[in-house]
């Protein structure tokens, strides 16, 4: 059961800080599909409340941020775990800077979806099928070794 109710765009990151221009770049994107802009980070608060598109929903454990994710529309995010589950969950996601980070990167290499680092425009129109049949033998594999550790 979705804990928001309504098509929205996740908004998950670390901090407010280093993300700034993301959550301007949420605004632009709100106005334009007319969708509210789920935020969980409190610090970014005072700066964007006033923002009608903005909703705080900053108690966010395990369960909470994976439904946030499962039912968004998309997901903008600063985020490893944010990027996993939204290929998990097969839903558009912007990787803000996701090139700078290793791990991100590294997925986004191996998965061909690198231009989910590159701006939100990504969040139109995103297909999943490659990187899913590329993730396929990684996927085979990790289930195999949990299946042989728990003999």
């Amino acid at each position: 059961k979705p804990t928001v109710k309504g098509e929205y765009i996740l908004l998950y990151t670390p901090w407010y800080e280093a993300y700034k221009n993301l959550y301007s770049e949420a605004a632009k994107i709100a106005e334009k599909k007319g969708m509210q802009v789920i935020c969980t980070v409190p610090e970014g608060y005072r700066y964007w409340h006033k923002n009608p598109y903005f909703k705080y929903f900053t108690v966010v454990g395990p369960i909470e941020f994976l439904n946030l994710i499962k039912y968004s529309k998309s997901v903008l995010c600063g985020s490893f775990h944010a990027v996993v589950f939204s290929l998990v969950f097969g839903k558009s996601f912007h990787a803000y800077n996701g090139m700078e980070d290793s791990r991100i990167s590294h997925l986004l290499k191996l998965t061909g979806l690198e231009k989910c680092a590159e701006s939100p425009e990504s969040l139109d129109n995103l297909d999943f099928t490659n990187a899913y049949v590329k993730l396929k033998p990684f996927i085979e594999s990790s289930r195999q070794f949990l299946k042989d550790s728990l003999k």
